[in-house]
Parts: C-alpha cells; sequence; structure tokens
C-alpha cells in the first residue's frame, strides 16, 4: 500500500511539474539572411571579446515586401567599426508582451541616444516604442522594441572580413488566422 502510494505522488509530481522543454525555443543566429521568421523564442549570436561600441542603429522599411529592417552598426572601444566581428548579442522575442529584447554584451559605450532611438522609430510601422538602456555593472546595452502588432522576427549578424560588423534584425507583420464558419 505505501508503495502504490509514492508512485501516484511521484506521478503527480512529475506531471505537475514544469518541463524544462517548456523554455522558449533557441535558435543561433546565422551569417545570412534565411527567411526563416520566429514569432517567439531566443536568438543568439556573436562572440565574446574585449569590449565593443554600438555604433549607430538604421531602421527601414520596404512597402513591397513588407519588412522592416533594424541594423545595428558595431565598433571596438574606441568607436571605430569592428572589421569581420560581432559581438556576443542575445534577442528573446516575446509573442506574449509583443517585444523584442536585444542584449549586447561588452557594449559599454553608444553612438545613439534615446532621443535619437525615438526619432528613428517616430513613423515605424510595425514598433510602437523603443527605449535603449546601458547597464555600466554588466557592461552591456539593452534596446527594447515594442510591437504594434504580432511581428515573426528573423535575425542574423553580418562578419564580413573587410565590412563593419552588424547585427540585422527584418521583422515581418505576422498573418491574421482567418476563421472559416462551416
Amino acid at each position: 500500500m505505501k508503495l502504490a502510494t509514492i508512485l501516484i505522488i511521484a506521478a503527480v509530481f512529475v506531471l505537475h511539474t514544469p518541463s524544462v522543454q517548456a523554455a522558449s525555443p533557441f535558435k543561433k543566429s546565422l551569417s545570412k539572411k534565411t527567411g526563416k521568421y520566429i514569432s517567439e523564442g531566443v536568438i543568439v549570436g556573436g562572440r565574446v571579446g574585449k569590449g565593443y561600441t554600438l555604433l549607430n542603429i538604421r531602421r527601414s522599411f520596404s512597402k513591397k515586401a513588407k519588412i522592416e529592417r533594424v541594423v545595428l552598426d558595431i565598433g571596438d572601444l574606441r568607436g571605430r567599426p569592428v572589421l569581420g566581428e560581432v559581438n556576443y548579442f542575445h534577442v528573446s522575442v516575446d509573442k506574449g508582451l509583443s517585444r523584442v529584447v536585444v542584449d549586447l554584451s561588452q557594449v559599454s559605450r553608444s553612438g545613439v541616444s534615446q532621443a535619437q532611438l525615438l526619432e528613428l522609430f517616430k513613423k515605424s510601422p510595425l514598433v510602437r516604442s523603443a527605449e535603449i538602456t546601458y547597464d555600466p555593472e554588466d557592461v552591456s546595452t539593452n534596446l527594447v522594441l515594442k510591437m504594434k502588432k504580432p511581428t515573426f522576427v528573423e535575425v542574423f549578424q553580418l562578419s564580413e572580413p573587410n565590412a563593419p560588423g552588424r547585427i540585422v534584425i527584418d521583422m515581418k507583420p505576422a498573418k491574421r488566422k482567418i476563421r472559416r464558419r462551416g
């Protein structure tokens, strides 16, 4: 009788304990655009170094493709472009909160202010608000993009030997499912 009770309690515990597999999907950033978007999950890329600078953030929107592109230009500690290298980064796409969070490790300086960021995203069809924060303790820079609507995201890094390192974030509106009554 005691063994049966222990087995039942163990079964209930296992069934009601959150699974490790319930975590967000994890994806490694590619070195080129592949067209594989995610609506939720985590993308990591780049490499650990001695320190970096966020030189610039650029934004563009293609009406034809309905894709908004955000490009982060990366530099060294002195603010010079880094050739063939991108710092370690972590991009989290949170469908529930409708946001994209970019954590730039070892980025202690930036050529982009909060005012410039707000101006950059003022006419964005997908981004409702943008915020940049600097964490001197963690030596990192964080960019938070709050979305206007559900969005698919693709992240890739450009780290060609003779070109400055860049992190590219492509975003497109998620297609809404049409429910048919039958």
